[in-house]
């Protein structure tokens, strides 16, 4: 019954007078306290379910919106009214159908209403305002437009949204095909108003973005009930192959109506029915020992069965399997050719923007919850039409990529784990799923679609397509995923249908992809953990003796008593009480107590304290921390009580201590090999397609197949053809079709045996034929296999039921692991014995694979047999220590395959490459080039350098007859850490003379450099990342004594800190210390142990990493580049200090002439020494170094003393430049640039080394006194800016020439003074160049 109320507010919005509509004064009021009374309603919708009796949408909102329009107040209050009316059903009861009864009434109540709503809106005139009103909105600018104006737009939209969404009822319209429904009425009234072209600007304009997830969800309920193929075929004429399947269709219909009056005539016969007769059936048992005695007609003699008047077991609810019906209709030929014109103007003109929108919306998490089975619903609906219609790829270029493919496969995967996850919305999710599947599987058709086109660069694209989706493990195992997890009670017999489809599309596709060529494809690497060898008994988690804990109370009372009379540091920062946790008080007290213990029996006294003396605080009344004011001897004896005390721990805490017990008794290395083993990592293999279909031979794969092959009377015959093709690999490809000897596929077979006449079962008849006979071919000799149809069965059983039991472990894993004879066992024991004592560089597997007879075997197999014969324990026992041995020798047939295609493409770019190529068996590029210089067959390794043509015209100066030699490499990478050490920060010039260099000696330590390196990464935080290279170190060295591998093993980065240390300079020159090789081309990411590194080298590194002070640890790479970059900042102070020293004197030089005169006999005092011998250290810019790598050296005494200054910012840019240009050898000794001319006075050659660890050649020159003080007077009028060449600062290419040719500052001073370095020109001879050693 209406509510007064309620009944009287209806009254008053207006009334009908003949055929127009008057409104109330007060109608707009009126409106607005229905929508008051819509947000008090109850759970049972009682406000909604009385309006909708009282029908005022059809009397009386339809009408105002239709006479009073031009109102934009009332207009927009009656849309929020409407809005609100017309939700759907389930969103009024928290997006859940109800359960309940009485609510389940409810909801279909409400649903009648929203049906006759909808047919109130299939009104021309009506869809005629909302498109004129929703016009006028649209054409305003953005300026223009006010938000009130926004939601108006917004709020017709979702009205036009609500009114599609309203399902239709089948039972109550009871419309045939080619007939129209109210839905098809409401979309005819939205194409006479003009709304679709609306549509199609919403959808197309980048301004009204905010409006495209409503414009989306408009265009997928316009074609709820229709099929892109029925659309795209509208108006056309029908093709061959749609008269065919419509003659199949036809013919399966008349088929089964002539058999079942076949057996209706059978059942029925001309006597009467009293005397019908009794029949006795042969062949089949009663409960007793004789035959049946049947009492009906002949006529359903057919159908005796036992199960005749039983009660069949009912279902749980919960397992029972869910019914969808998708509604699919052909609408009138007007509806269709409306729906077909839109889809063609939307493809042309709004798809891709309109998808690229909705995407972005959907990862930007702007849209609202789901929103995205909208956009798997278009992205399938209009791609099918596109290519049904007229195929143009362009106009569905937006979702035909990698990134979308990717997309699809993550929803399916996220889709599916919500399925087992929320199992009460198990069924919604499924829907979803059923839609990316949909989705996904229209990719696959337009990706094949793309291959039979006649454009080439379509055709690459399609080819890059397939080898990306094909070589990605996740896209060729989400099929075997779904079908193995499919469960009949979650997920619809169609999802099913359209699961098998797509299946064998992407087989298909994917055989035919793999038979163009080689297909490599990533696999997922099988790495076998490594057991941990358990005690049989557990550990005892009591704890420690009390002798234990007076051994660590002795250890620990010094110090604690020390602490506590404040001797050292207490941490402050100690809270024993958490206020925000839920634990009780009391409970925390204890836990306080368990944490000092803890902490004292860990040996941390100083963390005990300052949580004994804050739990004091806290809690003091009890005094269990003591009293307040305690004094240190009773605190001291109280902690003590604490540490043997024991104390009650919880449970759960008690299993995380001996857990973490457990595993601190591991190596650090252990644990993080098993981090990295719960990685997953990926490898590269060739595809095999006969593995790819042997993953479907399993029961939980081959169950959903039979379940929906027992439907075959109802699929299509694309759907019976997917199932029997599968079938069909499984029982003739892979030749095992005891996969097939189930009871549930031989009662299916049963039926289809009856249909031997028939076209349409033609395929499935031969099939039935063929396993049936394989059966009782089998049954011959396994009696056991009537049984076995019981159960489903694997590959293995499938093998075993059919060949015999244990025919499987005989045959199929002899393949992997060849049997031993006992001759050869007998053989391998007497050579073990022979050879196992033998010295030299192999071990004694290695002599045995060279002696043993059996050529096939392999190193692996003859360890293996060794270890199962006793001989020895394990692959460890055979390690030799000494020199490294080989993987294996060279047989004579090796080594003349060798000579023969080293004869055959000597000629060719890539001599050894083409050798490994061709090789039956294959080793590694090292070794085969070593070979070939053992057997002489060259004599230069450069001739077996790959052959390149440079790009550039230049020469490579390292290039000799179009071979380019490795050295380039290598002085590259030399280059590159000089450059690295040269940004190194500068050594301090104030060493001591420990450091110094001497001739032909490196006095510094290696092991000590390699210390040195190694502090500054821990400095840097990078020891963990120390560690981790250790541990791979190890790991390798641990895999190469198993089984020598020839091949380079890359390392990992597996966590953002190991890659920010694999970027960082330090460790980068760490790791080239240590031998590891740098990615070698682009085609390279990581880092690679080279072969060359065995197991014992590895083991003498890892050792080195612990002790670097070793003899054993490596020499750093740019080394010597560093060091001469100081000492030549260093030399360059020295001839700043003794330019200094050279102009103070001159000006003394005047005053000391007169006094050498008078006294010639004090000529060699140390005051006037300067004048008379002087001592000139020349510039180092000017001696460039032909080699920095020489390890000659030329040091003398030093004749003059030590003088510490600090170097002036001018003194170290010059010694950066010198520095600069000193790392760059020049390619001869002509390349000094030195031309001096034959000396013509008296000269004293002298060069000597400093005695600190500036070693810096120094070249002290003596000339007579007459030019001593002529270019002492030149000094003098020289300033000292004109005297310092200015530091030359620039490229690579600035530096190129010779060093003949001076910078412009020593131009200046070669003008300014050449009276001064004349003198100097004519007495230097050609000095040799000391060089420190790296």
């Amino acid at each position: 019954m209406m509510l007064a109320e309620l009944q009287a507010t209806c009254s008053s919005l207006g009334y009908q007078e003949k055929n127009s509509y008057v409104k109330e004064p007060d109608c707009t009021e009126t409106v607005k306290d229905l929508i008051r009374f819509l947000k008090r309603e109850d759970d049972t919708c009682d406000i909604r379910r009385q309006l909708g009796h009282a029908q005022i949408v059809q009397n009386d909102l339809v009408h105002i919106l239709k006479g009073y329009a031009d109102d934009s107040a009332l207009f927009d209050t009656v849309i929020r009214l409407l809005v609100n009316l017309t939700q759907p059903a389930y969103l009024c009861f928290d997006n859940l159908i109800p359960e309940d009864k009485t609510l389940r009434n409810y909801y279909l109540e409400i649903e009648s209403h929203l049906l006759s709503y909808k047919l109130a809106f299939a009104d021309e005139s009506l869809f005629a305002v909302l498109t004129k009103k929703l016009g006028d909105l649209l054409q305003l600018d953005f300026e223009q437009r006010s938000d009130d104006d926004s939601l108006v737009i917004e709020r017709v939209l979702i009205l036009v949204r609500n009114i599609l969404h309203v399902p239709p009822d089948v039972s109550s319209e009871k419309r045939t095909d080619d007939d129209a429904t109210i839905h098809d009425q409401v979309l005819w009234a939205l194409h006479t108003s003009g709304m679709e072209d609306l549509l199609l600007y919403v959808a197309s304009s980048d301004s009204e973005r905010q409006f495209c997830m409503h414009c989306l969800e408009v265009i997928s309920l316009m074609f709820r009930e229709q099929t892109p193929e029925q659309l795209a075929s509208a108006g056309g004429q029908r093709s061959m192959t749609e008269k065919q399947k419509d003659e199949q269709e036809l013919l399966l219909a008349m088929e089964k109506e002539k058999s079942r009056k076949q057996a209706n005539m059978m059942k029925y016969s001309t006597r009467h029915s009293r005397f019908g007769g009794t029949y006795v059936c042969q062949k089949i048992k009663s409960i007793s020992d004789e035959n049946l005695i049947y009492h009906r007609s002949l006529g359903d003699a057919c159908n005796i069965s036992h199960d005749m008047g039983k009660n069949p077991t009912k279902k749980p609810k919960n397992r029972k399997p869910i019914k969808e019906i998708e509604l699919t209709r052909r609408s009138t030929l007007s509806i269709r050719l409306f729906l077909k014109e839109f889809c063609v103007q939307f493809l042309e003109n709004c798809y891709n923007p309109l998808m690229y929108a909705v995407k972005d919306n959907i990862l930007h998490n702007r849209s609202q919850e789901n929103d995205e089975t909208y956009y798997l619903w278009a992205l399938r609906f209009f791609m099918e039409f596109n290519r049904h219609y007229k195929f143009k790829l362009a106009l569905v270029g937006e979702t035909m990529s990698l990134p979308t493919f990717h997309y699809m496969q993550t929803e399916l995967m996220r889709y599916h784990e919500m399925i087992l996850g929320e199992k009460k919305e198990a069924i919604v999710w499924s829907k979803r799923l059923h839609l990316a599947l949909r989705a996904y599987r229209e990719l696959l058709l337009t990706l094949h679609c793309m291959d039979k086109s006649k454009d080439e660069q379509i055709c690459r694209s399609s080819k890059v397509m397939k080898n990306n989706i094909f070589y990605m493990m996740e896209y060729r195992d989400i099929f075997l995923v779904l079908l193995r997890k499919f469960n009949e009670s979650k997920n619809s017999r169609s999802l099913l249908k359209d699961l098998i489809e797509t299946c064998h599309i992407y087989i298909k596709m994917l055989e035919q992809f793999a038979k163009g060529g080689s297909c490599m494809v990533q696999k997922k690497k099988r790495t076998a953990n490594k057991k941990k060898n358990k005690k049989a008994s557990k550990k005892d988690n009591s704890g420690p003796s009390k002798e234990e804990l007076e051994e660590l109370w002795d250890g620990l009372s010094d110090t604690l008593s020390e602490i506590i009379q404040g001797k050292e540091n207490i941490p402050e920062s100690t809270c024993p009480f958490d206020v925000t946790s839920d634990i009780e008080d009391t409970q925390q007290r204890v836990n306080a107590m368990i944490r000092i213990q803890d902490d004292l029996r860990g040996n941390k006294p100083a963390d005990a304290l300052a949580l004994f003396r804050a739990a004091r605080e806290v809690w003091p009344e009890e005094n269990q921390f003591g009293e307040v004011d305690i004094p240190p001897e009773d605190e001291f004896m109280a902690l003590r009580e604490v540490f043997f005390a024991e104390i009650q721990r919880p449970q759960a805490e008690q299993e995380d201590n001996a857990f973490m017990e457990d595993e601190g008794n591991e190596p650090d290395e252990v644990v993080e090999e098993e981090l990295e083993d719960a990685m997953p990592s990926y490898s590269e293999q060739e595809f095999n397609m006969q593995e790819f279909i042997v993953s479907f031979a399993s029961p939980l794969v081959l169950k959903p197949y039979a379940l929906l092959f027992s439907e075959f009377k109802i699929n299509s015959v694309f759907t019976n053809h997917c199932i029997i093709r599968l079938f069909h690999r499984l029982a003739v490809d892979l030749h095992i079709p005891g996969v097939l000897f189930q009871a549930a596929i031989f009662r299916t077979f049963q039926k289809i045996l009856s249909y031997r006449n028939s076209e349409i079962y033609k395929e499935l008849y031969k099939f039935a034929i063929y396993v049936t006979k394989k059966f009782f071919e089998s049954a011959k000799d396994n009696e056991k296999i009537f049984m076995e149809l019981m159960f489903w069965k694997s590959k293995r059983d499938a093998i075993e039921v059919s060949e015999g039991y244990g025919s499987y472990k005989e045959n199929h894993e002899s393949q992997k692991q060849s049997k031993w004879n006992e001759e050869q066992i007998e053989e391998l024991k007497t050579l073990f014995e022979q050879l196992k004592d033998v010295d030299g560089e192999l071990d004694a597997a290695d002599y045995i694979l060279a002696h043993v007879i059996d050529n096939t075997r392999t190193r692996r197999q003859i360890i293996r047999q060794l270890v199962q014969q006793d001989l020895i324990e394990n692959a460890a026992a055979l390690k030799r220590k000494g020199p490294t041995r080989p993987t294996r020798l060279w047989r004579e047939e090796e080594e003349l395959e060798l000579k023969n295609l080293f004869d055959q493409f000597k000629d060719t770019d890539d001599v050894v490459a083409n050798i490994i190529n061709n090789m039956k068996t294959k080793r590694s590029k090292p070794k085969v080039m070593e070979k070939i210089m053992a057997l002489e067959l060259v004599e230069d390794k450069k001739e077996l350098y790959k052959k390149r043509k440079r790009k550039n015209g230049g020469q490579n100066r390292n290039e000799t007859e179009g071979f380019v030699d490795d050295q380039d490499d290598e002085s590259a990478m030399a280059s590159e850490s000089e450059n690295e050490a040269e940004n190194e920060p500068e050594v301090d010039s104030s060493q001591s003379e420990d450091d110094s260099v001497t001739p032909n000696h490196q006095t510094e330590d290696t092991g000590s450099s390699f210390k040195n390196l190694l502090d500054k990464l821990k400095n840097q935080g990078l020891e963990d990342q120390i560690k981790w290279i250790q541990n791979n170190l190890r790991r390798t060295a641990d895999e190469l004594e198993e089984d020598d591998d020839d091949e380079p093993i890359p390392i990992v980065p597996l966590t953002e800190d190991h890659e920010n240390a694999m970027e960082n300079k330090n460790f980068k020159t760490f790791l080239k210390t240590l031998g590891i090789a740098p990615p070698a081309n682009e085609q390279e990411r990581f880092w690679r142990i080279p072969a060359k590194l065995k197991a014992d080298k590895l083991r003498k590194l890892v050792d080195c990493i612990d002790d670097p002070n070793s003899s054993d640890a490596p020499v750093i790479q740019g080394q010597g580049h560093m060091k001469t970059k100081s000492k030549r900042n260093n030399a360059r102070f020295e001839m700043l200090k003794n330019l200094a020293k050279q102009k103070k004197d001159n000006q003394a030089t005047k005053d000391n002439n007169k006094r050498f005169e008078e006294n010639p006999d004090n000529s060699n005092s140390e005051d006037d020494e300067v004048p008379l011998v002087k001592k000139t250290p020349i510039v180092t810019k000017r001696l460039r170094k032909t080699d920095t790598s020489s390890d000659s050296d030329v040091a003398g005494p030093s004749n003059e003393p030590k003088e510490k200054s600090k170097p002036s910012k001018r003194a170290k840019l010059d010694s950066e430049s010198s520095s600069n240009m000193s790392s760059r050898p020049s390619s001869d000794e002509e390349g000094l640039g030195l031309h001096l001319p034959k000396p013509t006075g008296k000269t004293n050659l002298d060069t000597s080394s400093s005695s600190s660890s500036d070693d810096e050649l120094h070249i002290s020159i003596e000339v007579s006194n007459k030019a001593n003080k002529k270019s002492a007077r030149l000094e003098s009028s020289s300033s000292e800016d004109e005297l310092l060449p200015k530091a030359s600062i620039g490229n690579a290419a600035d530096n190129r020439d010779s060093f003949a040719d001076t910078s412009k500052a020593d131009q200046e001073m070669k003008s300014d003074s050449d009276d001064q370095l004349l003198p100097m020109r004519k007495a230097v001879k050609r000095p040799t160049i000391a060089s420190d050693s790296e």
